[in-house]
């Protein structure tokens, strides 16, 4: 039992995180003090969007997240908080929302699939408008 959480100081992606010393394979392992079980950005470094798109933008919620005008290319982003819900604006197809790889509409707030590796991964595909966004709470 170290002192390198998943993704604090000694995170998966913080300083001497899963790739460096103190992450999963190091001194302060995938279950320190702040850390997290194996599989939640420990040991194996399995983050919420690994195997469905990278590069993930990483954000938390404090209460709610926008993630602004997403442009019209595709798009990955993760999150470890906890979520209540999402709504997407301005998906026209064929462009397409998914939420941890499970298409969703954007018209209603459907209960979100289960939690991955520890967390959420939204996926927007590439397409117009470039104003589409979403909102996590």
């Amino acid at each position: 039992m170290g002192t390198g959480g998943a993704r604090g100081t000694g995170g998966a992606r913080g300083t001497g995180g899963a790739r460096g010393t103190g992450g999963a394979v190091g001194t302060g392992g995938a279950v320190g003090s702040g850390g997290s079980p194996a599989g939640v950005g420990g040991a194996g470094g399995a983050d919420p969007c690994s195997g469905l798109c990278a590069p993930a933008i990483m954000f938390t919620l404090a209460n709610s997240y926008t993630s602004g005008s997403l442009g019209v290319g595709a798009t990955c982003h993760e999150t470890t908080s906890t979520v209540t819900g999402v709504v997407c604006s301005n998906f026209t197809p064929p462009r397409t929302f998914s939420v941890n790889g499970t298409p969703r509409g954007c018209d209603v707030t459907l209960p979100l699939p289960p939690a991955r590796n520890g967390g959420y991964c939204f996926q927007a595909s590439a397409g117009d408008p470039a104003y589409a966004a979403f909102f996590v709470f």
